[in-house]
């Protein structure tokens, strides 16, 4: 099963993390999923971002889906892209936090 795609959207002032289209039309049909477009994580500092990172991404995936880590994992997985470096990573079900 495919995993679930979300792009991220790293500014000087937050990052934004946004479901990928065909991501987004496969969780609606998913019992429970609530799944929304975008969801923006605001901070003060770049340096911030980069300290809290991991514990952002399971927070802001789980508001962008609707469901727990544990169950994406079961329906494929998460895999964010930065399109800026072209560089993706594939989301453990557990935060190292």
């Amino acid at each position: 099963m495919e995993p679930v795609f979300i792009f991220l959207g790293v500014q000087s002032d937050g990052v934004t993390y946004q479901l990928d289209t065909a991501s987004r039309d496969r969780l609606r049909a998913v019992p429970g999923a609530r799944p929304v477009d975008r969801v923006f994580i605001a901070y003060d500092t770049k340096g911030e971002y980069e300290r809290q990172h991991g514990p952002f991404d399971h927070q802001a995936v789980q508001l962008l889906t609707g469901l727990s880590m544990e169950r994406l994992a079961e329906l494929g997985g998460v895999e964010l892209y930065d399109p800026r470096s072209q560089t993706s990573i594939t989301l453990p079900a557990q935060s190292a936090a």
